[in-house]
């Protein structure tokens, strides 16, 4: 569409060029994924920034006496907004349509397809399996993610000064 707009633009100004065709098509072909490779990398950005929060609230809510789906309510009625608080609402809604909690787990896991929501599905999974307390594991689960979001916040300020090297130098 974007080449078939380009083309009716050059022939009704009369300046026919293939190569800026050319461009307008390789740039409306790889646009897209790169606009859909960042959105990704912003929602998943923005997951992990919530994820410690709701494990708080779960962890939490499983320690004051209420069921998993009880905790995952009141930690969707108390949690900030966004993507995550957006799929444990789904979570909810697949346990109310009458799937299991493993499996409407499971289906968060695949919809998301992050390391820290994958490690989090498999502990509470297997707490579930085992019989082991669900509140040692959340709490656990809350400490780590709170632990490895401190490490990549620690990574990020150490590649910061690498990555002004080039631009001071440019300037100066």
């Amino acid at each position: 569409l974007a080449a078939l707009a380009m083309l009716l633009l050059m022939l009704a100004l009369h300046a026919f060029s293939v190569w800026v065709l050319a461009g307008v098509v390789v740039l409306a072909f790889f646009y897209p994924r790169v606009w859909i490779k960042d959105l990704r990398k912003r929602r998943v950005s923005q997951i992990l920034q919530h994820l410690p929060i709701y494990l708080d609230f779960l962890t939490l809510a499983v320690e004051a006496g209420l069921t998993l789906n009880g905790a995952i309510q009141k930690a969707v009625e108390k949690g900030p907004d966004g993507p995550l608080r957006r799929e444990f609402e789904h979570v909810l809604r697949d346990l109310k349509s009458g799937l299991s909690r493993t499996e409407a787990l499971r289906r968060f896991e695949d919809r998301q397809r992050i390391k820290e929501v994958s490690n989090l599905v498999g502990a509470i999974v297997q707490a579930e399996r085992m019989g082991s307390g669900l509140a040692k594991t959340l709490r656990f689960q809350s400490e780590q993610c709170r632990s490895e979001r401190f490490q990549r916040a620690e990574k990020q300020a150490m590649e910061a000064p690498v990555k002004l090297i080039f631009p001071l130098l440019f300037f100066i």
